[in-house]
């Protein structure tokens, strides 16, 4: 009878844990990313506050361009993954020195911005929808999302395309912007030590 007991909850402990494993791979499709997003809007408005108040820009392509904040505002490259991406092959890249791309990074990123930008532009976002900042699924469709002043947030499906095309005129108000106070102001000198201009060749 003992025996029967022990077999008995030895199985309805391997059930919780199945269904605890099942749960929190429902929950978090590609694992738990807590802080990923976070961190990137640490590291990119340190990064501003380094170089002018503009982001990360003229690295060769988007990615190669947010990739910049890892050398010193980021401790680990782990956030470089995205919501969705391969946080391993990011990883192995990174300390490799090689580039990340959109075959390991889900994040899409806008170059040629600044910190003080109007706040309804959006810098980043993860390119898969229903992820979460964290992770975490969300709402199919939605969109989690970093905005120039910093701040984070959510756009649901039901707004994305709306969305898109908000952001789509405001990246080309605010690059003509940019563009003609730099040919205004002239250029800006080379970042010391770096290999990228402070401004970005708009």
């Amino acid at each position: 009878m003992r025996r029967l007991r022990l077999a008995g909850f030895a199985l309805a402990l391997l059930l919780i844990v199945a269904l605890g494993t099942w749960y929190i791979r429902w929950c978090y499709p590609y694992g738990m990313r807590h802080g990923y997003l976070a961190t990137m809007s640490v590291a990119l408005r340190l990064y501003a506050q380094d170089h002018g108040g503009w982001y990360p820009a003229g690295a060769g392509s988007p990615l190669r361009s947010l990739q910049l904040v890892h050398w010193d505002y980021m401790g680990f490259p782990h956030a470089l993954a995205g919501l969705s991406g391969d946080v391993d092959e990011t990883i192995r890249r990174v300390k490799a020195g090689g580039a990340i791309d959109e075959s390991v990074s889900s994040w899409v990123y806008w170059e040629g911005f600044r910190r003080d930008d109007d706040p309804q532009l959006a810098i980043l976002w993860e390119r898969v929808g229903g992820v979460g900042f964290n992770g975490r699924r969300i709402e199919a469709g939605a969109h989690s999302v970093l905005f120039a002043d910093g701040q984070m947030g959510t756009v649901w499906a039901c707004d994305w395309s709306e969305f898109l095309a908000k952001q789509e005129a405001l990246r080309t108000a605010i690059l003509d912007k940019h563009r003609s106070t730099l040919h205004k102001g002239g250029r800006a000198v080379q970042g010391s030590g770096a290999n990228h201009s402070i401004v970005p060749n708009l």
